[in-house]
């Protein structure tokens, strides 16, 4: 679900490349038909090790919900899943934090050029912790 700009369907596939995107109107529809289909789905939880919870989240009022309306379903927490993937970054990431950052596109498009030096660069980002 894109949390992010209000976007038309086509600017939303330019962003990011997804292709099929629905309208939050045509959510329970989607999900219902995408969960006659799942085994498992995956829980998004605030796993944060100094986290006090205090009030009921959207998050934590959708994932009652959904344990309610799909009892069979199994379940479990997306967060092992995510923080392995958080560490993995495909190169358009990196030019996208790069840019993010204030980096010079001009200096980013020699670069291509340079795969030795882009190499090295992603060992410089990767050691600093931006990625």
């Amino acid at each position: 679900m894109w949390e992010g700009e209000k976007l038309t369907k086509e600017r939303a596939f330019e962003v990011s490349g997804i292709k099929t995107v629905y309208w939050l109107s045509e959510f329970d529809k989607v999900f219902f038909g995408l969960m006659t289909e799942a085994e498992t789905i995956y829980f998004n939880t605030n796993e944060h090790y100094r986290q006090s919870v205090e009030t009921e989240t959207r998050e934590d009022r959708f994932i009652k919900k959904t344990k309610e309306q799909f009892p069979a379903h199994s379940w479990a927490k997306s967060n092992p899943i995510l923080q392995r993937l958080r560490s993995v970054k495909d190169a358009i990431e990196i030019v996208q934090l790069l840019l993010d950052a204030g980096a010079d596109p001009n200096m980013l498009l020699k670069l291509i050029y340079y795969k030795p030096l882009v190499i090295l660069l992603k060992k410089v980002l990767e050691e600093s912790s931006i990625l």
